[in-house]
């Protein structure tokens, strides 16, 4: 697991950008229980497979979508733990050159931001670039936080106002 300051650019997602994260649990549930990290790590293991069994659309942009939804649902699993906020993040390929936008966690310590890239991390793990699981990876994150002052918030269901 890499964390680390954010660098290039990212922004608070508005209101109407948020829509997929809530579509994104209705399209998983079908496939995966969308709270159980072990489901939804095999169902990023079994996308590819998926996506090659139907018989409309592109396999590149279902790959992208079922990457998108993995990581919305992984990310409000992280939400429950610590206190993070979504963003779109565009990272710098070089000079004045920019990437596609991300969906990454921004995880606010008392005005020290860092960022995790999860859409990143579960595109490498559904291409088995990656042997941490889903569950490892929110066990790590969890280790981190409890280290940053106004950062961790407690166990699974736990909400800020408990924090």
């Amino acid at each position: 697991m890499s964390m680390k300051v954010t660098s290039g650019y990212a922004r608070p997602l508005e209101c109407h950008e948020l829509d997929d994260r809530f579509q994104a649990e209705q399209r998983l549930a079908t496939f995966a229980d969308t709270d159980d990290l072990v489901a939804l790590d095999t169902l990023c293991l079994q996308a590819r497979q998926l996506v090659a069994e139907q018989p409309i659309g592109s396999p590149a942009t279902l790959c992208k979508e079922i990457i998108r939804d993995l990581t919305i649902c992984l990310g409000d699993i992280l939400l429950r733990y610590i206190r993070a906020d979504w963003a779109i993040g565009i990272e710098l390929l070089g000079e004045g050159e920019y990437s596609h936008g991300a969906w990454i966690l921004l995880f606010n310590a008392g005005g020290n931001y860092r960022s995790l890239n999860l859409e990143e991390y579960v595109g490498r793990r559904l291409f088995k670039d990656t042997n941490t699981t889903f569950a490892e990876l929110v066990e790590g994150v969890v280790v981190m936080a409890k280290q940053v002052p106004d950062l961790y918030i407690g166990g699974y269901g736990a909400t800020a106002e408990s924090g």
